[in-house]
């Protein structure tokens, strides 16, 4: 489970935030409860998938009475 993400700049440590994937081989797997997978919230997951250097990512919303995912692979990053 990846529990940290580190911002760095020039080498230099601009801050950490905390976040909650698991790395299953080279899948980033994240499990949400949001309101709607929008835009931003898909966007920002893809950019976990190439900060962890993953080939493929699994987003999953618990928040909505049918479930929503979303599959990601190198081709549609």
């Amino acid at each position: 489970m990846k529990k940290q993400v580190t911002a760095t700049y020039h080498e230099q440590h601009l801050g950490s935030k905390e976040v909650g994937f698991f790395m299953i081989g080279e899948l980033l797997l994240s499990i949400v409860a949001v309101k709607a997978l929008n835009q931003l919230t898909l966007s920002r997951f893809s950019h976990y998938i190439r900060y962890f250097k993953c080939k493929k990512g699994l987003i999953f919303n618990f928040h909505t009475l049918c479930l929503d995912f979303r599959y990601f692979d190198d081709n549609n990053q």
